[in-house]
């Protein structure tokens, strides 16, 4: 390769990825001790609901969400994302995070488990419900599932793949706050891959400034699973919470390259 347009091709690959995650809102590998969530983050994250004192763990550089039954009064906990989503400024909010279930979703209904909000305090305002369920699963299996605003079997849109414990997959959701609708990827090569888009009716548009992680039930008849929640981020498009670059993305650079390969010809011929 031209040693010219090599280094011209590397810095372009540089910018893009600077380019790619300079919008991001809020990164969080989970890299801290053991422990409650609340103490180990040193307050990133902030608990409400019963029992704030013991629930919400991390282990091994993982959220632990630990509901494998359907036991009522457990917590939640929420970050605020660092900006704000909203109808006049950035309308549409992006999420992904790796998820590896070690215990099934209960009951056919299952739970939601992640979601967005306008107050880390508080559930008043809640929005792209992300949650799982055995509902039409095989014997054993699972899956991920969302809703727009109000959670039930009735309300929330599956993810038709069947999914497996033990395994991680890499969750990405988005929130357009104009059209009201939550839409799920499971593993996405791109936004072009297979999704699913929820179809509950939304109320009230509230803006959203944090996102929450949650143990609880749903009508005391569905809980989640235990879940490891790991490598979160959110940000303003896809490319930011997903590890694989856009098509486009690679057309961007690559285009970069040339132009900055031809620049460095003509300017090496002038100087002759």
């Amino acid at each position: 390769m031209n040693t010219i347009f090599k280094h011209s091709l590397l810095a372009s690959l540089a910018l893009a990825g600077a380019t790619a995650t300079q919008a991001q809102l809020l990164t969080d590998s989970f890299s801290y001790s053991d422990g409650n969530i609340t103490t180990v983050s040193g307050g990133n994250w902030v608990a409400y609901g019963p029992d704030t004192a013991t629930k919400f763990q991390v282990s091994n550089g993982a959220a632990i969400i630990n509901q494998g039954d359907i036991t009522t009064g457990k917590v939640d906990v929420s970050r605020a994302i660092g900006g704000t989503f909203s109808t006049t400024g950035n309308t549409v909010a992006y999420v992904g995070f790796d998820a590896t279930w070690s215990a099934l979703p209960t009951n056919t209904a299952g739970s939601y488990f992640a979601v967005f909000s306008n107050s880390t305090t508080s559930t008043s305002s809640l929005f792209g419900r992300i949650g799982a369920d055995i509902d039409g699963a095989a014997a054993g299996k699972f899956r991920i599932t969302v809703a727009n605003a109000n959670w039930s079997i009735a309300n929330s849109m599956e993810f038709q793949q069947d999914l497996s414990l033990n395994t991680t997959y890499h969750v990405v959701v988005r929130y357009d706050l104009i059209a009201k609708q939550t839409t799920l990827w499971v593993n996405p090569a791109s936004s072009a891959s297979t999704s699913v888009t929820a179809t509950d009716a939304v109320g009230t548009q509230a803006d959203l400034t944090a996102f929450d992680l949650r143990e609880g039930v749903s009508g005391a008849t569905g809980a989640p699973g235990v879940i490891a929640i790991d490598n979160l981020a959110i940000g303003t498009s896809f490319s930011q919470v997903s590890p694989v670059p856009e098509p486009g993305a690679y057309a961007a650079i690559f285009a970069g390259g040339l132009a900055t390969f031809a620049l460095l010809r003509r300017r090496a011929g002038s100087a002759k």
